[in-house]
């Protein structure tokens, strides 16, 4: 029924605005016709300005004949003043003409050398502009009485100058005077019909009236014409043209009378038909804007229900959204609130469940913490005191995590996770992302591999982080439910490219216990597992995948599953993301001469290091050729070895393998694992260089190049001459970061508070200055805002400012480096990540012992 309804509110809008359309062109027609009415509605003012124009130009002709005729100064002084009359005639009608915009076409008669031409021609355009008109009939007779009279006016200045100068008429003028003559008979009123008008003025005078006016005048000038003495005089010529002239003036103004009766009603018509249109388009109008309203406010409607499902999808699961839609949609609003309570009751249930899952898991961590803390106090043995400390390390990490989570988890929630939209190159991103789980897997003995394509583009534009994050959250996963002597792949491929995107897929592939087909529907639900026994054995919360899907939500994709209980699992998403403007094929060294060798495993699967090495060597064009034992001895033996050879430590780590190959006379390189470098001192001098597992594309090529790297932990450098502030107002951090800093040979001074640090810099010169955000009297950002202005307006060389915050959230980041911090350490500190902040400021103060 809501469908239907908002189904008939779109049909009537569009309905509506076809008829607002037509009434509206209508409504148009209506005006431009009530216009053109007002306009026209001035003939009988137009008509008698021509009338008085025409008597005007009549009487100076006869004035002109008078005078030409007798030569006399006393016509011509009556003809100056004729001539003054005519010319304001004229122009009065030319100002009316300009004046109204449907006259401008007579003004062509009223030029100089045209305005003599018979004012007939103006009224045949004026009749063929009402052709189709009511009016058509009154100026058609109008046309023809002025016709009528403007033939009595010229025979009337034709005879006079013949009277005045007593001369005969030559056959040209009697032959003239003929066609004059003729041509004077009344107009037929067949075009008025019997109308009331017809009929008066055919009592005005009759056919033979108006003959007889005239007709002996005529005839005794045409017989005395021979001889040039006319015994006719002016006066009685003149008085026989009155007599006409009196009957026209009498038809013209009972034609104008009827001409401006006929007017007022056309006009009133033409008011009362665009006044209806008027309020059927404003009526119209009206109910369009009621519809465009109802409209929006069930658009406004849609928007909330888009909204409230958009929030719904972040706390209920597909079949809830699937319902509720459905509801909604059908606007059952008493099974809505059946639904909505009842979810209300789960949601409390859930909330229960979440916080009895929280307190377990963040309980779990806090009891290793605070029994081994105890404990070591107790320990006087070193051994115990580094296995103790190592269990507390490992709980505050999980603890971390869980923490990291939750606040990841809250964000998306609140609906604020907001993605970047950055360039970055995706090798060097994600290998440095996906490197930080070697040591984890090692320690687990977990063969972990990394694919990432040689081909993809150098700058992609997206937000890395978030990518980075879901990966390593994927890793995590994999590497937990992976059991010793196990495998974890990473891949990310290239699947397509175009001119502007480019298509790559994420996959995360382990060897670890799996999941049933059951178990994968709720596999990305918050504090959810395979089992309560997998949450009991393997530990977490299950937050990392429900996150992880989240994320990939947002960035246009869908985390999806592939698995077999035990026999593994592969997580997996794909991404659509664009190229940065800049971007072009990746920059790889051309090693086509070469031939680069692989020692194949001792055993019978297909090693996927090996798969990764070679498809990353062949990036390079170089040729690669596996080798079993039996034929890279051969080749040794006939001098033909390959120029790089890759050995495998890991399966040729017993006594007596290695050594075999070491001494070979080309470039070798070993596969190893970090927890293998003590072993592998003693092969330091024979062989040429280790590549520490997991392998990828960055290190390969590093191997293959004749640069010698340095691969010796950070963990070991020590520093001179650096001087340190850390603004900090915690004392157990102060301490941590005090001692942190003076193990590495640094000079370290505490500042509470961002007071004592302004204060500080404001005395002394640092290399680096630490700022907490949050302390008392005035706060980190405050702090690095003033201390920035000071350096500024004081000329002094910038001291590198390190954001120390726990406010580990997403785009936390770039908010510290837009208040102008140089670089961000989150809390607790790790010494990796810290050294790399040292070396970065301060790698020429590096210690050579």
């Amino acid at each position: 029924m809501k469908n239907f309804k908002n189904y008939m509110i779109k049909f009537s809008i569009v309905s509506m605005m076809i008829l607002l359309g037509g009434v509206s062109f209508y409504t148009y027609n209506a005006f431009t016709d009530f216009y053109k009415m007002y306009q026209n509605s001035q003939f009988s003012t137009f008509f008698v300005k021509m009338n008085n124009a025409i008597d005007a130009v009549n009487q100076e002709r006869v004035e002109s004949t008078f005078y030409i005729a007798t030569q006399e100064k006393s016509h011509l002084r009556t003809l100056t003043p004729r001539r003054a009359t005519t010319d304001n005639s004229l122009s009065e009608l030319s100002v009316f003409i300009e004046e109204h915009a449907s006259y401008n076409i007579f003004n062509m008669y009223l030029t100089d050398k045209q305005v003599f031409n018979p004012f007939l021609e103006i009224l045949r355009e004026v009749s063929a502009l009402e052709s189709k008109n009511i009016m058509y009939k009154y100026l058609k007779v109008y046309q023809d009485y002025t016709a009528l009279k403007e033939n009595t006016l010229l025979e009337n200045t034709l005879i006079l100058f013949f009277i005045n100068t007593s001369q005969r008429l030559s056959q040209e003028d009697v032959t003239l005077w003929h066609k004059l003559m003729a041509e004077d008979t009344l107009p037929s009123l067949s075009t008025l019909g019997y109308s009331p008008i017809s009929t008066q003025i055919k009592h005005f005078m009759s056919q033979e009236e108006f003959t007889s006016i005239s007709a002996s005048e005529r005839a005794m000038i045409s017989t005395q014409s021979r001889k040039g003495y006319y015994s006719v005089s002016t006066e009685g010529w003149l008085s026989q043209v009155d007599k006409k002239m009196n009957y026209y003036h009498r038809v013209h103004n009972l034609l104008i009378s009827d001409i401006q009766k006929v007017e007022s009603i056309n006009l009133e018509k033409s008011r009362v038909q665009l006044s209806y249109f008027a309020i059927a388009l404003f009526v119209l109008f009206l109910i369009f804007i009621k519809l465009i309203f109802m409209n929006k406010k069930q658009n406004e409607g849609k928007q909330i229900f888009t909204d409230t499902l958009r929030d719904i999808e972040l706390v209920f699961d597909k079949d809830q959204q699937r319902e509720l839609k459905r509801l909604m949609q059908n606007g059952k609003i008493d099974h809505i609130y059946k639904f909505l309570i009842q979810a209300i009751k789960d949601a409390n249930t859930t909330k229960d469940l979440f916080l009895a899952s929280m307190s377990h898991e963040i309980r779990t961590p806090l009891n290793g913490i605070l029994g081994f803390t105890q404990l070591l106090k107790e320990s006087d043995e070193k051994e115990e005191q580094i296995e103790f400390i190592a269990v507390i390390e490992k709980s505050s990490e999980n603890l971390l995590t869980i923490v990291n989570d939750i606040l990841d988890l809250s964000k998306i929630k609140a609906q604020k996770i907001e993605l970047e939209n950055i360039e970055f190159d995706p090798i060097d991103s994600f290998e440095s992302a996906v490197e930080s789980y070697a040591a984890k897997a090692a320690a687990e003995d977990i063969d972990f591999n990394i694919f990432l394509d040689p081909y993809l583009p150098d700058l992609l534009i997206g937000d890395p982080t978030k990518i980075s994050q879901v990966i390593v959250n994927l890793i995590s996963n994999a590497v937990k439910f992976t059991p010793k002597n196990g495998e974890v792949s990473v891949s990310i491929e290239k699947l397509s490219e175009n001119d502007t995107m480019v298509t790559v897929k994420f996959s995360v592939t382990d060897t670890g216990i799996g999941i049933t087909d059951s178990q994968k529907e709720n596999i990305f639900k918050a504090f959810t597992q395979a089992d309560v026994s997998t949450s009991r054995k393997y530990g977490g919360t299950g937050l990392g995948l429900s996150i992880s899907g989240k994320f990939v939500d947002i960035m246009g994709g869908e985390l999806e599953i592939s698995s077999k209980a035990e026999e593994g699992s592969t997580f997996y998403f794909t991404l659509d993301m664009k190229k940065a403007p800049s971007s072009r094929a990746r920059d790889i060294p051309n090693m086509r001469k070469m031939t680069i060798g692989i020692l194949n495993p001792l055993i019978g699967k297909d090693y996927i290091v090996n798969k990764n090495l070679e498809a990353y060597i062949k990036a390079t064009g170089a040729e690669v050729i596996r080798y079993t034992n039996e034929s890279i001895m051969n080749l040794n033996r006939a001098s033909k070895l390959p120029d790089v050879l890759f050995i495998d430590h890991k399966t040729r780590y017993r006594n007596g393998e290695i050594e075999k190959f070491i001494h070979f006379d080309t470039k070798t390189i070993l596969l190893s694992t970090g927890d293998q470098k003590r072993n592998l001192k003693r092969y330091k001098s024979q062989i040429d260089r280790v590549l520490y597992k997991p392998v990828n594309f960055t290190k390969t090529l590093k191997m293959l190049s004749d640069k010698e790297e340095l691969y010796e932990s950070t963990q070991n450098v020590k520093y001179e001459n650096v001087h340190v502030l850390v603004a900090e107002d915690n004392l157990i951090n102060q301490k941590l970061i005090l001692n942190v800093l003076n193990r590495l040979g640094i000079d370290v001074t505490l500042a509470n508070n961002g007071k004592e640090a302004l204060d500080l810099r404001i005395q002394e010169e640092f290399d680096i200055i630490f700022m907490d955000v949050e302390m008392p009297v005035m706060g980190g950002m405050e702090s690095t805002g003033k201390i920035i202005n000071y350096e500024k307006h004081s000329g002094k060389t910038h001291i590198p400012i390190v954001t120390l915050t726990a406010n580990a959230l997403s785009g936390d980041r770039e908010k510290y480096i837009g208040a102008g911090m140089d670089s961000y350490l989150s809390k607790p500190i790790h010494l990796d990540a810290l050294n790399k902040i040292l070396i970065l400021y301060c790698e020429d103060k590096i210690s050579e012992s």
